[in-house]
């Protein structure tokens, strides 16, 4: 039988694990947030969410690994990433016929497959095709990515127009890039070579990053700011040289960290 009632760190700590099987108990402050305490006295939180007439149940996470605050703001999130609507093909066509920044992204993902996979001579003629029809569009944007160049899933340029990314760059999950953006390198020093970026890394208009230094997870780095030194997990940078102003990270500027492409 499920027990209703306002779930804090007391209460849960207290809870008694059933002689055999599990209880379920419900939180009231979001009724959709749920925990279940096993028989060995393992506290789970899930959402159970009813679709197509069947009950779904999605975990969430343990506690108190997960807390009750986490928990319930991951109560959204979840749910946005798991029933959200697929991207139908004729939302990609329209993407490719009117935004820009989509189109330059899918050429430059395209030519980076055929890139992998020219193994015979037909492989290699349709790469040379399509980068050249890339080139044609890194003249009309003010882009240059090259195909070859190591970028994670989620990658999004925000605005097109002086984009320059040396092709040793290393871009992690969920890069968001702006316009007049430069990412390259130093050729002596400490820091000789080219950067490293991590996952869920917000990069604002006007950014120069440069030489072998790395971007942490989570990090945002302000309009205009030059970084030249590594930048630690959930840092916001800015300024130039740029210096670290918070840790609150990205989030609300990157929410999207599903994509599979």
């Amino acid at each position: 039988m499920m027990q209703t009632f306002f779930f804090y760190p007391h209460i849960l700590d207290n809870l008694n694990a059933p002689d055999k099987g599990f209880e379920v108990y419900q939180d009231m402050a979001d009724k959709r947030l749920r925990l279940y305490v096993t028989a060995r006295g393992a506290k789970t939180f899930f959402i159970r969410k009813r679709v197509r007439g069947k009950d779904t149940r999605i975990i969430l996470g343990k506690y108190p690994e997960m807390s009750i605050d986490k928990a319930r703001e991951a109560v959204n999130q979840t749910l946005e990433k798991v029933f959200a609507p697929a991207p139908t093909k004729k939302k990609h066509i329209k993407s490719l016929l009117i935004d820009a920044t989509y189109r330059y992204t899918f050429l430059l993902r395209f030519c980076a497959y055929l890139n992998e996979h020219r193994r015979n001579i037909g492989g290699r003629i349709m790469y040379r095709v399509f980068y050249e029809i890339l080139r044609h569009y890194q003249v009309l944007y003010g882009i240059y990515i090259h195909p070859k160049t190591k970028i994670g899933k989620g990658f999004y340029i925000g605005h097109y127009g002086g984009i320059v990314v040396n092709d040793e760059v290393v871009i992690g999950n969920n890069c968001n890039i702006g316009h007049n953006l430069t990412i390259g390198q130093t050729n002596r020093g400490r820091y000789k070579g080219c950067p490293v970026i991590g996952d869920n890394v917000y990069i604002g208009a006007g950014v120069a990053i440069i030489g072998r230094i790395r971007i942490g997870d989570n990090v945002a780095i302000g309009a205009n700011a030059v970084v030249t030194k590594d930048v630690p997990d959930n840092a916001v940078v800015a300024g130039n040289p740029a210096r670290i102003v918070s840790y609150k990270g990205s989030a609300g500027y990157i929410n999207r960290t599903d994509y599979e492409y």
